[in-house]
């Protein structure tokens, strides 16, 4: 059941005034800047900001008074400078600052819902690298009030601050003196402050009393105590108990009894992998509990929903094609990409060449590569140009059979994995290309369940059918190929989607080609791809083209490899700005091949827009009603800040070719 929000929602209201008065905000910047126009504009502005910042902070105090939080937490930092310096919040500060102990940070978080209704907006929460709680904010009138975690050790007061300065996020562990806290009349309402202000003051600033509208926590924090990289930015908010746990992953063969599957401290849900024959039919997602039965149950009625799987002939060893398997790499993950050397060695197939393409700018003394190469029989080959695009073509020249594969220094192929590509390829002669299923290899962190939700893993939700991917031939000139038919082994039509939306079958972690179709769409474009400004794209831009030029592609479920997802925050939040450039990046470089995609493009421009800003009202909803979402609404909004970033970056990669 789809739940509907009436537009006059008060929470929906106040997040909507709140985005109004945060573009307000922006204007008023710029405006700033402006000759003649800007002293002025900017008195003003302050002036207008002053008196409602000042009315929130009473109607915050008011509110927490309400909920008998009325001497539970204290003035520090920006507040209370302005409050010892000036009587008055400082002019230039847009946020106010507030210090709490454990047990009622703990507390505060509880009261999220009773601060929403009274108009301030959950905004985010702040955790350190050990993943504690340590911050959360709220906003109102694009104003923002912080409230700190103060935790009592070695006689003090510990706290964390974070930063984002240019190449880096920063994690800064703090302390200051713990005080004994005492009434303060402010604002015309009550508050607590530490009892030595000028102490405080000192530990923070310095020389506090010389106005200083400059000053940046990151250089000049007196009470620093240590500094670090901070590994775990993700600011949603959320409550505790919504927070991903690790997934334990399982395959389970039909044939065969189902594997002993309970929770335990560590796992209380489980993704199954059902196969038939070795062959993934689906993927179920179940609640483990105590007792094992219940989750049988619930395989046993996912099984038997299942089709009948249609078992095609078997192909001899002697009718397999050679396949020539090329890894790039930049070796800064040699214990994966160990792991995926492995998984190659392991192959059941018969005739196999295995490729390591070094993309790394300098090759170091002594060389690890070269030894791990080695050990795993692979061969290894150097690209100099920077980009995945310039290794996979390096690997392209070095290869020596007519069906070259491609994967990732961070993918696990399965055992079955070329046979099913060597075989679908031998029973299809005019097949040019082929892509396969990507499964998870772990979801340990939040990171990497976040992108298993978003993306589906890779591209969209994953199909367990094969299926033959070619351009609809329906439209006239230019409008004519704007789409894709998915059909499957009867041939009948089983989807028709956008020419551009290719990417829900197809993945460069998991692909082959007919080395002819290679050479008729001129490799893999150097312009995109990991490695380049572009970020990405250039697996998509090969799959489009080749369809474009009238080629076959194939679908099988059956090659399947396991990715390690991203697991870090930051790492994830990186991804998916690369995913929006790359995107944007590729299209960029389709309509300069052939001006018939702008047309294309044009014609779809429309749908593509609605299912974006459908998108956007849900993360946005999810926001603004204080609700829990499958994925922070940040990666959304990143992949779509990088769509407008992508033709400038394609830009930038042509020019540095």
């Amino acid at each position: 059941m789809v739940t509907r929000h009436s537009a006059r929602d008060p929470r929906i209201l106040a997040y909507v005034a709140d985005r109004l008065f945060s573009l307000r905000s922006i204007v008023s910047h710029r405006l700033r800047r402006v000759p003649l126009v800007g002293p002025s504009y900017a008195g003003m502005s302050d002036r207008l900001f002053r008196r409602r910042f000042v009315a929130d902070l009473q109607l915050l105090n008011d509110t927490l008074a309400q909920h008998g939080f009325a001497d539970r937490y204290w003035l520090w930092a920006g507040v209370l400078l302005g409050w010892a310096r000036e009587g008055a919040p400082l002019a230039h500060d847009r946020d106010v600052d507030f210090a709490l102990l454990p047990e009622d940070f703990a507390r505060l978080v509880d009261l999220a819902a009773e601060l929403r209704a009274a108009g301030f907006i959950p905004f985010r929460q702040f955790r350190n690298n050990e993943g504690t709680l340590t911050e959360v904010t709220f906003r109102r009138h694009a104003a923002r009030f912080e409230f700190f975690l103060f935790t009592p050790s070695d006689g003090g007061l510990t706290f964390y601050l974070y930063g984002w300065p240019p190449g880096h996020l920063l994690e800064i562990e703090a302390r200051l003196a713990d005080q004994e806290r005492v009434p303060l009349d402010f604002l015309n309402r009550r508050w607590l402050r530490s009892r030595d202000v000028e102490d405080e003051l000192t530990a923070l600033y310095g020389t506090w009393r010389r106005p200083e509208p400059d000053w940046n926590y990151l250089e000049d924090m007196r009470a620093e105590i240590a500094r670090r990289a901070w590994t775990n930015p993700d600011t949603t908010w959320r409550d505790e108990r919504d927070a991903p746990r690790p997934i334990r992953l399982v395959d389970a063969e039909l044939t065969e009894p189902w594997p002993d599957l309970a929770a335990d401290a560590h796992y209380r849900d489980a993704w199954v992998v059902l196969r038939d024959g070795g062959v993934p039919r689906a993927l179920v997602e179940v609640a483990l509990s105590a007792d094992a039965r219940a989750t049988h149950g619930h395989l046993d009625r996912s099984a038997r929903r299942l089709p009948p799987r249609r078992v095609g002939p078997v192909v001899s060893d002697r009718d397999l094609p050679r396949i020539s398997v090329v890894v790039p790499t930049i070796g800064t993950r040699l214990e994966e990409l160990e792991e995926c050397l492995t998984s190659l060695e392991g192959l059941d197939y018969p005739e196999v060449e295995i490729i390591v393409v070094d993309n790394r700018r300098e090759v170091p003394t002594p060389d690890p590569l070269a030894g791990l190469a080695a050990r795993h029989l692979a061969r290894l080959v150097r690209a100099t140009r920077a980009g995945i695009s310039a290794a996979r073509n390096v690997g392209i020249e070095a290869a020596t059979s007519d069906v070259i594969a491609f994967t990732d220094d961070d993918v696990r192929v399965d055992r079955e994995w070329l046979r099913a590509i060597g075989t679908r390829l031998a029973l299809e002669s005019d097949t040019d290309a082929i892509s396969g299923l990507v499964l998870p290899a772990q979801l340990e962190t939040a990171a990497q369940i976040y992108y298993e939700r978003y993306f589906g893993g890779f591209g969209g939700p994953r199909t367990f059918e094969p299926l033959h991917l070619i351009a609809d031939d329906r439209g006239t000139g230019c409008l004519r190929g704007g789409r894709f038919l998915a059909l499957n082994d009867e041939e009948r039509e089983v989807r028709r989607a956008s020419l551009y939306g290719v990417g829900a079958y197809v993945a460069g972690a998991n692909m082959a080609f007919r080395r002819e179709a290679l050479a008729r769409i001129g490799g893999f474009n150097e312009v995109l791809g990991t490695g380049t400004a572009s970020r990405g794209g250039e697996d998509l831009y090969a799959f489009i083209t080749l369809l474009d030029r009238g080629g076959k592609i194939a679908y099988e479920p059956a090659a399947f490899v396991r990715h390690r997802h991203r697991t870090a925050y930051q790492d994830l939040t990186s991804q998916m700005d690369a995913s929006g450039v790359g995107f944007s990046a590729m299209l960029s470089a389709l309509v300069v091949s052939n001006p018939c995609h702008l047309a294309r493009l044009a014609s779809q421009i429309a749908v593509a827009t609605a299912q974006t800003l459908r998108r956007a009202r849900r993360h946005g909803l999810s926001r603004a009603l204080g609700t829990s979402s499958d994925t922070p609404p940040e990666l959304f909004w990143r992949e779509v800040r990088g769509y407008l970033r992508g033709p400038r970056a394609y830009a930038a990669s042509r020019r540095s070719r």
